[in-house]
């Protein structure tokens, strides 16, 4: 009997869900063109992917674990703290640098009327690829005029059937364990001896 629930158990084991991959992306704008500054940190379930082409994959600035945003003035924008808008991540675009070559950019968004969806909103570049590679990433056009970092964080997450596979699994082998010490109390030893 114990061999049937560890054969279970590993075929859960083996034939369970694999993990989701989670993407934590914290950036910092560290200069812009209309002298804009700011930081965001989100958490996604996967890698953003534009899927409307020029608008991208956009993010409520509800859903953004953190963000700050702030202006040293231009035009008649005075200088302070502005709210921040949503985001876009575009993956893979040859279209806005207008030098046709795939960038990974982020449209940092600000709100700088007090409307959330009329928002001025910086483009910075990162290489192509970098939504997806985990680690350190700096910006890679336009100089110190639109410059920024972007650090990138992947972790797992199982599944829920995973986990219900793995608590099931610990459930057959405590059952399977304490069959077999109930098991062993219940069998009796006899000494028989003969007089002779």
């Amino acid at each position: 009997m114990m061999k049937v629930w560890w054969a279970a158990l590993f075929s859960a084991l083996v034939f369970a869900n694999p993990a989701r991959a989670v993407v934590t992306y914290e950036f910092n704008a560290l200069s812009g063109g209309y002298n804009n500054y700011g930081t965001f940190t989100v958490t996604l379930p996967g890698v953003p992917t534009s899927t409307n082409g020029i608008i991208g994959y956009e993010i409520p600035a509800s859903q953004l674990t953190t963000c700050q945003a702030g202006s040293s003035g231009f035009g008649s924008i005075p200088a302070g703290a502005y709210p921040c808008a949503f985001q876009s991540f575009r993956n893979n675009d040859s279209r806005s640098s207008g030098s046709g070559d795939p960038y990974d950019i982020i449209v940092f968004g600000v709100d700088f009327f007090n409307q959330p969806d009329v928002h001025g909103g910086l483009f910075y570049y990162f290489n192509s690829g970098a939504f997806e590679t985990a680690g350190h990433h700096e910006t890679v056009l336009l100089g110190a005029q639109q410059a920024g970092t972007l650090n990138v964080y992947f972790s797992a997450v199982p599944e829920p059937a995973t986990w219900a596979l793995i608590i099931l699994g610990f459930g057959a082998i405590g059952y399977a364990m304490r069959r077999q010490r109930s098991r062993r109390r219940s069998t009796v030893h006899y000494r028989v001896s003969y007089a002779g």
